[in-house]
């Protein structure tokens, strides 16, 4: 008599709507901007959540504080911040951009309308462009700063868009780096999208930032990514 047995122990598939996709052409991840991946800052620096201050002021300890997942307000002079949003491409349609949304500002003392920053964006280690944002801004408050946060200090920024599409990177649908295409940033088999925010040491204008959560600032939002296919 045979005895046969089963040696499969568990089966797992995984399976992409294409159909879904492609009637959504787009798919939007938002992540909370307290889920970096990875920072290395300077002062002034700081995280912020709905009731002030995480930690301490001008503390690089704070961007490890175990409550920096909460966090609706981020600020550094100089370095940066790295998120991973998760790969979520479907493999059977073809991209047309891949975009980042994210509200910021110039990180100045208390807060400074005209304080250039020059801020620069990479994308799965492939730097796309720089950003010069204006000002730190605080002459109102902004539409969604909880009460907690003082008068007197940064209150909300501008909506910026990064976009790569096969002919370039964009800022705000505007070519700035025709030599970073969709090719070269492509996530294929990776598990994770790579963004990377940074003031560097040798940038012309070192004005730090400001990043704005869904709290803080004037739009209920973290940092948007969107994938967007043909």
């Amino acid at each position: 008599m045979r005895v046969c047995t089963c040696s499969i122990q568990s089966f797992h598939l995984e399976t992409f709507d294409a159909d879904s996709d492609s009637i959504n052409k787009t798919v939007s991840v938002d992540m909370p901007i307290g889920q970096y991946a990875t920072c290395n800052v300077s002062p002034t620096c700081g995280l912020a959540d709905e009731n002030g201050p995480i930690d301490a002021y001008d503390t690089v300890r704070a961007f490890y504080s175990l409550k920096r997942t909460g966090a609706q307000l981020i600020w550094f002079h100089k370095g940066f911040i790295e998120y991973r949003f998760p790969n979520v491409c479907n493999p059977l349609l073809k991209l047309n951009e891949l975009s980042f949304r994210m509200e910021i500002c110039s990180e100045a003392p208390g807060y400074q309308e005209n304080w250039p920053s020059d801020i620069t964006i990479s994308i799965n280690d492939h730097e796309i462009g720089t950003y010069c944002s204006p000002g730190d801004y605080g002459a109102r408050r902004g539409k969604l700063t909880p009460p907690a946060w003082p008068n007197g200090s940064t209150q909300y920024g501008i909506l910026k868009s990064f976009s790569v599409r096969e002919t370039g990177s964009y800022l705000d649908g505007r070519l700035i780096n025709p030599a970073v295409t969709l090719a070269d940033i492509a996530p294929g088999a990776s598990p994770f999208i790579s963004l990377k925010i940074e003031i560097k040491d040798t940038a012309p204008h070192i004005g730090g930032i400001n990043i704005f959560g869904a709290g803080y600032g004037d739009y209920p939002q973290g940092i948007v990514m969107d994938i967007t296919y043909q």
